[in-house]
């Protein structure tokens, strides 16, 4: 988990990023799950969950029902490092000749 935040610096704002935690799932990777780990970490770094904006994830279905389940419909931004990932190997899927291409590099 990576925050981002806005703070006021000798009267400046300043944009901060902290890693809080890494935590290791322990159950299946549910939505109900998730958003209740994320729940505990609030709680856990007395971060005030009306005060979170936005979660940025990629666009697994159980990551997008614990975005759902923790805030509501709105505040998830798909990322899109991830998006234009699946976009160029779902190309790179129908262009044959690259494939063909890979493989003699692969086995290289």
């Amino acid at each position: 988990m990576t925050v981002h935040f806005i703070d006021t610096i000798n009267g400046s704002p300043t944009l901060q990023s902290l890693n809080p935690c890494a935590q290791q799932l322990s159950q299946g990777h549910t939505g109900q799950y998730i958003q209740e780990c994320w729940k505990e970490i609030c709680e856990e770094f007395n971060i005030d969950k009306t005060k979170i904006v936005s979660i940025t994830t990629d666009g697994g279905a159980n990551i997008v029902s614990a975005v759902r389940l923790f805030l509501g419909d709105d505040p998830r931004i798909p990322c899109m490092a991830h998006c234009l990932n699946l976009v160029v190997d779902g190309v790179l899927r129908e262009i044959n000749a690259f494939s063909v291409l890979c493989d003699h590099v692969k086995r290289l």
